[in-house]
């Protein structure tokens, strides 16, 4: 059996300790839980039905939400459903969503496959001339700014 000297155990602990419950100052302690605002949106105020499976903010202050019914945009206020264009299926479930650096938002549909939503207007991401990328499994924003994309 290993010894550990009891300085490195009561550092361990400390560190511990600090991690578990430093979290616990984060809140302001002169105000009651209570005093916070939180607020909880449904069906009745816009938000489409069935699971969320993504979330993503583009720079104009748009919070983006994807649910197995199809996309979202959110200002604060109301939610507006937004169908891409007349040959995607209205309820087509959005499986993922990024922004990448220029801002542009990038959406991943199950029947659909890749869009970018940029300036008011989405636009098919195609792989080639007369495809589009149905198959990728993954989305994500690499450190340049660009969208990584997976068909793993």
């Amino acid at each position: 059996m290993i010894r550990t000297p009891i300085a490195i155990r009561y550092l361990v602990t400390g560190l511990a300790v600090v991690c578990l419950f430093g979290q616990a100052r984060a809140l302001d302690p002169n105000r009651q839980t209570s005093q916070y605002v939180r607020q909880q949106w449904s069906t009745r105020g816009g938000l489409l039905e069935g699971a969320v499976h993504a979330i993503a903010q583009t720079p104009d202050g748009y919070l983006w939400i994807g649910t197995e019914k199809g996309l979202v945009r959110f200002d604060g206020f109301n939610f507006s459903p937004m169908v891409p264009r007349s040959s995607v299926p209205q309820n087509d479930p959005i499986l993922g969503l990024v922004t990448d650096g220029d801002g542009v938002l990038w959406v991943r549909m199950q029947a659909a496959g890749v869009l970018r939503y940029s300036h008011g207007k989405f636009e098919s991401v195609a792989s080639g001339p007369g495809t589009t990328l149905s198959l990728v499994t993954a989305m994500s924003q690499e450190n340049a700014g660009g969208v990584l994309l997976s068909d793993l």
